[in-house]
């Protein structure tokens, strides 16, 4: 069964200035708060710090294109599986063991008629001798979805994106005066109707100081009527392949 990441029980953190907006007044009158959100993390004890790099932890991609390697792999690991479509959209995260653990960034949608397409994150295996196999899938849950009918939208609640489709727009807007990090955009996962719009975003975020460690976070924007965009939240995502 998949394990849903829960952004509901975890302390926030951000990589820097917290970013409170005026404008999330209006949003908590209709629904779920992007800054409710929190992020489950999960920390192995065979984990060995050495230097700034971490032995058998997750590290985040380079770069979280899909390659016709990953494809492959991605491929492998999913042959066989029914009931449900998933279409890989991005690398997000690696962990070196005996082989490698893959995690990707998923839509999926059930394989039946109008169903709804959900984000979720998917663990994948690869041994040393190329063979893999799939370890855990963890759904991505907005706020105000633990409880919520997963095909039926919530009025004034969150929603997933039809399309992960990034909106460059959306994106310059919200960034072009932050400074303390860069954020490379990912995919558009969901979005809020309120007063406006609030849209959760999956990016890479560095911070801008020397060596930094990149971290992939949920990154919170709220767009007002006018169309002004600014961010109200990021979370960092933790990775689990054990579920």
């Amino acid at each position: 069964m998949a394990k849903p990441i829960d952004l509901e029980n975890r302390k926030m953190k951000n990589f820097t200035t917290k970013f409170i907006a005026l404008a999330m007044a209006g949003t908590m009158a209709f629904g779920f708060a992007a800054c409710s959100a929190k992020v489950t993390s999960t920390e192995s004890s065979d984990e060995v710090v050495i230097g700034d790099n971490i032995v058998g932890g997750w590290q985040t991609a380079d770069s979280t294109l899909m390659t016709d390697d990953l494809r492959a792999i991605f491929e492998a690991a999913m042959s066989g599986q029914v009931g449900v479509d998933y279409e890989p959209l991005a690398l997000l995260a690696t962990q070196v063991v005996s082989g490698t653990n893959y995690c990707f960034l998923c839509k999926a949608a059930a394989v039946t008629p109008e169903a709804t397409p959900k984000y979720t994150l998917v663990y994948i295996y690869q041994k040393l001798d190329g063979s893999a196999e799939i370890l855990n899938v963890s759904d991505i849950l907005l706020p105000g979805m633990e409880n919520a009918d997963p095909n039926e939208m919530m009025v004034g609640g969150w929603s997933y994106t039809e399309s992960a489709d990034v909106d460059e727009e959306v994106m310059n807007k919200a960034t072009e005066t932050m400074t303390g990090a860069s954020y490379e955009a990912i995919a558009f996962i969901g979005t809020q109707v309120v007063a406006g719009t609030n849209h959760a975003v999956l990016c890479k975020v560095t911070p801008t100081v020397p060596d930094a460690t990149s971290h992939i976070s949920i990154v919170y924007i709220y767009e007002n009527l006018d169309g002004v965009c600014e961010i109200t939240d990021t979370v960092d995502i933790g990775f689990d392949a054990q579920g």
